[in-house]
């Protein structure tokens, strides 16, 4: 049987597992695809999102949020594969690099 402790400690780790995003197997990998599910949105929802980002992070000036955005989907770009789980993989991993390119054409203009 699990202690508590080690649960919490588990629990924790997944969670911030989500800032670098590079769990590849287990609950890691599953709570990693969930947060990035967005990506993979329809254009429209995932339209939205990129709005509501920008939204939230309005004290950032143009110039910079532009090339830490750009920076960050980039990122995500050149990636193999965005998501770990070979279902969620094969729902949204097209539609996340339709949505990231057209993200980053936008902040380009």
């Amino acid at each position: 049987m699990c202690s508590a402790l080690w649960v919490i400690g588990r629990v924790v780790a997944v969670i911030e597992s989500t800032a670098a995003h590079a769990e590849t197997e287990g609950d890691g990998a599953l709570l990693n695809d969930i947060d990035l599910a967005i990506l993979g949105a329809p254009p429209e929802r995932y339209a939205r999102y990129e709005q509501d980002v920008r939204a939230e992070l309005a004290f950032v000036q143009d110039a910079a949020y532009q090339a830490g955005r750009a920076q960050l989907l980039r990122g995500f770009l050149g990636r193999s594969q965005t998501y770990r789980t070979p279902r969620i993989a094969a729902l949204l991993e097209e539609q996340v690099r339709s949505n990231l390119v057209w993200a980053l054409a936008k902040l380009e203009e």
